[in-house]
Formats: C-alpha cells, sequence, structure tokens
C-alpha cells in the first residue's frame, strides 16, 4: 500500500532541506508530529510521537542533503517505509512524501489506519510548505 502527497512551495531547497532536515523540531511546524527524539547515530534512529498512535522508531536508510531521506519502521508483520523528497519547482521547491507499507500485516494495517496516515502525511507535505513559505521575505 503507497500513500503520497505533494506540495509546493516559494522557499528554495535549502531553505526547506533545513526544516525538513531538523527531525527533533518538526513538533513546531507539523500538528501529526508531537515530539521527535534522535537515539541514534550510526544509523541515524528517532523516536518519534504522533497522536494516535503508538511511539515508533523510524531509521534512516538513505540521507541525501538538500535532495531528501528515506526511513524505515518495522514492527511485526509490518514494514514501514517513509521518503521524503525535494526537487527544485520554478524557483521553489516541490516536496513529494510517500509512505509505504509491506508485509503480512498490510492490509489490517491499512484497514486500522489508512485513512490516518493517508491524512498525516498529506498534512506533513501542506504543513511544510506552509511554514517554509512564512520563511520566504515578499
Amino acid at each position: 500500500m503507497l500513500i503520497e502527497a505533494t506540495a509546493a512551495t516559494r522557499a528554495d531547497i535549502d531553505t526547506v532541506w533545513g526544516v525538513l532536515a531538523d527531525i527533533e523540531a518538526w513538533h513546531t511546524w507539523t500538528p501529526t508530529v508531537t515530539a521527535a527524539r534522535q537515539i541514534a547515530r550510526e544509523p541515524a534512529a528517532y523516536a518519534l510521537w504522533q497522536p494516535r498512535m503508538p511511539p515508533a522508531t523510524w531509521t534512516v536508510t538513505d540521507w541525501r542533503p538538500s535532495q531528501g531521506f528515506v526511513w524505515e519502521n518495522r514492527r511485526p508483520g509490518i514494514l514501514s517505509v517513509a521518503q521524503h523528497w525535494l526537487e527544485p519547482a520554478g524557483g521553489g521547491t516541490r516536496i513529494h512524501l510517500m509512505l509505504e507499507w509491506t508485509g503480512g500485516l498490510t492490509s489490517t494495517t491499512h484497514l486500522l489506519i489508512g485513512k490516518r496516515a493517508r491524512g498525516y502525511v498529506t498534512t506533513e507535505a501542506e504543513s511544510l510548505a506552509a511554514h517554509c513559505d512564512g520563511l520566504v521575505a515578499d
């Protein structure tokens, strides 16, 4: 199961990357994260708290400065992979977020939290764009 969302901001890619890469500050710009704390450096891993979700540990598997990153969360029966990509677009930046579930509990996970997860991914893309727009001088 794949969930995708895109958004655009007037901010340049380095500004957006600066916000996206500061994972421990995500709670300041998106309502879908209440707290994040780095718990390991190599590979980088974060404890993430979200409303109406159990705490989760996300491990970074691909980190590309000013482009994006991929991280994953493993639980029995389900692998969650979230991708966060940025690309220049018309003087600003296009944000593309994806969440994919694989494993034996994919269908169950979709039934239990699919609608909420889709809303979270969309909100995160839109919130990141809005926050970064606010950082651009008019």
